[in-house]
């Protein structure tokens, strides 16, 4: 198995072998973030400070990637996270200015700004494509508020809003769904957490020492990145993991030590496959879901419950230490 795992210090080809023992990690490029499929098999990649684009070559697990391209799209980006493709459009996270932006030939097509602020307010770092014209968000919201996923769709350019929810989490990063499931990563929790989309209810949540951000989704495993918890200035130079969760029995199968060959590897910003497929790029179908009718945490009455209590517990501390 190959892997194209991004962080703040590198863009790393990793290579598995079998029992998930790790062989090689080859550094491709410096800092990167968000990664997408590209047109006859090719991966392309996004930086967060340059905004540049650069499309690879394919690549087996007997070749390396392979610079092909690379460009600068027209339209302001600031702090870009995730990117995905749908059909002939790249959409791009672009934090900074609080957007999914979308591109099509190079160029900023269209747009859809959160609030209708263009500043970063939510946090915008995660998008999933879903069939033609549907996309799932995650809004991170700073960590002040719990995390939302927003549901958007785009008909002709058009942006519209359709449905929002929120999880059980604050911080929070990546997003996927098969239509049965929900999974997200809980990243300021270091949890990494699965949600039953019939029950509105958390069906699994896997704990890790560290910050987990980074998502690939096999036929049998979630693969979720952490790293060591790190301020930003030193995130370039901490250690980072990979975890495999089964995903039919939600057990963790496999963790690797990115950092064992070569040395810290820098905090994970995202995984994918480069081999075998990789359901994270998104969903060609567009499963039957009534996205609008779903409230998550908001209708789990044991959460909103203790939530309310911790709430008021925190601000009963902070107003004694202002005493």
């Amino acid at each position: 198995m190959k892997l194209l795992v991004s962080t703040h210090a590198f863009l790393l080809e990793v290579v598995l072998g079998t029992g998930f023992d790790l062989k090689s990690i080859t550094p491709i490029a410096g800092y990167h973030y968000g990664i997408c499929l590209w047109p006859e098999g090719r991966v392309a990649t996004m930086t967060r400070k340059e905004n540049a684009m650069t499309v690879y070559s394919c690549s087996d697990e007997n070749s390396s990637l392979e610079k092909q391209a690379e460009f600068i799209p027209t339209g302001e980006y600031e702090d870009v996270h995730q990117i995905a493709r749908q059909g002939k459009v790249v959409l791009v996270a672009n934090t900074g200015f609080n957007e999914i932006s979308l591109i099509e030939d190079g160029k900023r097509s269209g747009g859809y700004r959160f609030g209708g602020f263009s500043t970063d307010v939510n946090h915008v770092n995660s998008v999933f494509p879903i069939g033609e014209t549907k996309m799932l968000v995650m809004l991170h919201n700073g960590g002040k508020t719990r995390s939302e996923v927003c549901v958007l769709e785009c008909i002709n350019g058009a942006i519209k809003e359709m449905a929002r929810f929120p999880t059980w989490d604050t911080g929070c990063h990546n997003i996927f769904t098969d239509g049965k499931i929900v999974a997200y990563n809980a990243s300021g929790r270091g949890d990494f957490v699965v949600i039953d989309i019939a029950t509105q209810s958390v069906i699994n949540r896997r704990s890790f020492p560290g910050h987990t951000k980074g998502l690939a989704v096999t036929n049998d495993h979630y693969i979720v990145g952490y790293s060591e918890y790190a301020d930003r200035a030193e995130r370039s130079a901490s250690n980072g993991y990979l975890a495999f969760v089964n995903r039919k029995s939600l057990r963790i199968e496999a963790t690797i030590d990115l950092n064992r060959i070569n040395g810290p590897v820098g905090n994970i910003n995202e995984v994918r496959c480069l081999t075998g497929v990789d359901l994270s790029h998104g969903l060609v179908a567009d499963p039957d879901v009534k996205w609008e009718e779903l409230r998550m945490s908001d209708q789990d009455l044991v959460y909103k419950y203790f939530s309310r209590h911790i709430e008021y517990l925190r601000r009963k501390i902070k107003k004694s230490c202002r005493i």
